[in-house]
């Protein structure tokens, strides 16, 4: 197995484990006296296989869209995108837990080193995190299982008027979604460990095996099939992936002989709750638009907007991405008191992530415009207004995403804003779009991200970093 990933930008300082020489001259600019291209812009192997599988996820889905559109009628494409952002209830069973678990992770590695495939290093460190990998397996089984039963039970109400055949296509990929929960967990697991290349290249595989298996299907004529097929074939594929990524580890983390037992169930459950609430917002601003639009306004409509969606997750995917690969640093950084550190890592590459998703935006109005001139499938996207509204208020949550992972680093998970955020978003489905349509629910959508959360989140973050800056004067002040 490779060594840890050495990231050369920014430097951050360890207490326990100090920097190996191969960091100071890991891109070779300390003896030419320059800054390399990549360094300068902050792109070392994490950055640069995040960046490359999220590419890929966009080239998938663009070469996706072209196989939906020349194998799918327009009321299977509406079907389809049902089906993918009505799995997204997945999330209630998990609650965010994935993410929180990679954070721990994070924390109580600064005590550890990975070598030769193992974990060494303060023993008090290693028991814990031991106990928080059989944790979070054990509790995924059953998040897995309950995440299959609610999708399925779900499936059964809202398909109701659908044939046997698309109840049972549902039913076998209400399953295969809770499989991707657990290999979601491992991938978490092991990105927490700071092996985010490793963990990307992984995935990367992992996609590009669910994406053929996938258009295979669709070429095959299997219709609505080609979902459950391609995840479940792809999602077992992706778990063999991370085992195998470091067999040695997975090991450890079952034999290794635990002292003591953390009641990490009771150390989570608070976070879990407050995570669960943004959970619970961002479903409401994401994924269940379309499974309304899909029973108000029918299914080509609601293949419309998730035709159109599925573009731009792709851009915030990918420029989320840039932000993502540094998210262990930014977590150590908070774990060693670097708080105005991790400030400047996250809005550096918050920058950098907007410019990213600015960019592709442009370049999908861009192709919107050519299709509608060229009557190219141009009844199958959104048009040219709705497509506009839908990319502003995505460039809003992206252009926040360094703001918000930089207080989930310090584990300020915006409550307030949520439980503020989360009930307007659904008001606004619920009744703006019956009564006035998508056009104005998509406007009220801005004027939520723009009134409401860019003047919350900025505050949030200013009060983090002032507690914290009080907090470390007064440490200081009590040790002199």
């Amino acid at each position: 197995m490779s060594r840890r990933d050495r990231h050369s930008t920014p430097s951050i300082p360890v207490k326990s484990r100090p920097a190996s020489p191969a960091q100071s001259v890991s891109d070779g600019s300390s003896r030419t006296g320059k800054v390399s291209l990549r360094r300068r812009f902050g792109i070392d192997s994490a950055v640069l296989w995040t960046g490359t599988t999220s590419s890929w996820s966009l080239l998938r889905g663009l070469l996706q869209i072209s196989f939906i559109l020349y194998f799918l009628s327009p009321e299977e494409q509406g079907l389809w995108y049902a089906f993918t952002h009505l799995a997204a209830l997945s999330l209630f069973a998990e609650l965010g837990l994935t993410q929180i678990i990679s954070q721990h992770v994070s924390y109580e590695y600064t005590g550890l080193t990975l070598s030769e495939g193992q974990l060494t290093g303060d023993p008090h460190h290693l028991g814990r995190l031991v106990s928080l990998v059989r944790y979070a397996v054990r509790f995924y089984v059953l998040v897995t299982t309950l995440a299959a039963l609610l999708l399925a039970a779900v499936g059964f109400f809202y398909f109701e008027g659908q044939t046997p055949v698309v109840l049972l296509a549902w039913i076998f990929y209400s399953i295969a979604t809770g499989l991707y929960l657990l290999a979601n967990l491992l991938l978490a697991i092991y990105r927490g460990l700071d092996q985010v290349a490793g963990t990307q290249r992984t995935l990367l595989l992992g996609n590009l095996a669910t994406s053929l298996f996938t258009w295979l299907a669709l070429v095959l004529e299997a219709g609505v099939w080609a979902l459950p097929i391609g995840t479940a074939l792809g999602t077992t594929i992706l778990i063999c992936l991370v085992l195998k990524l470091n067999s040695r580890f997975w090991l450890q983390m079952l034999r290794y002989h635990l002292k003591t037992r953390v009641d990490w169930m009771r150390q989570l459950l608070g976070y879990q709750g407050k995570m669960a609430l943004t959970i619970v917002s961002n479903y409401f601003s994401i994924y269940l638009l379309v499974p309304v639009v899909f029973q108000v306004e029918g299914p080509v409509v609601a293949g419309q907007l998730g035709l159109t969606q599925a573009v731009v997750v792709g851009l915030m995917s990918l420029a989320h991405a840039v932000l993502m690969a540094k998210t262990p640093n930014l977590n150590m950084l908070v774990a060693n008191g670097q708080h105005r550190e991790s400030l400047k890592l996250a809005i550096r590459y918050g920058m950098i992530s907007s410019a990213f998703f600015l960019l592709g935006a442009l370049l999908f109005l861009s192709a919107v415009i050519i299709l509608q001139h060229f009557d190219l499938y141009a009844d199958r996207f959104l048009n040219l207004p709705l497509s506009i509204l839908l990319l502003f208020y995505s460039f809003i949550m992206s252009a926040l995403n360094g703001a918000s992972q930089f207080l989930l680093a310090h584990r300020n998970v915006q409550t307030s804003l949520v439980l503020v955020r989360g009930p307007l978003f659904a008001l606004a489905i619920f009744l703006v779009l019956p009564n006035f349509g998508l056009y104005w629910l998509l406007v009220a959508f801005n004027l939520v991200w723009l009134l409401l959360c860019i003047p919350w989140t900025l505050r949030d973050v200013v009060k983090c970093l002032a507690a914290h800056s009080d907090a470390t004067v007064e440490e200081n002040a009590s040790h002199a």
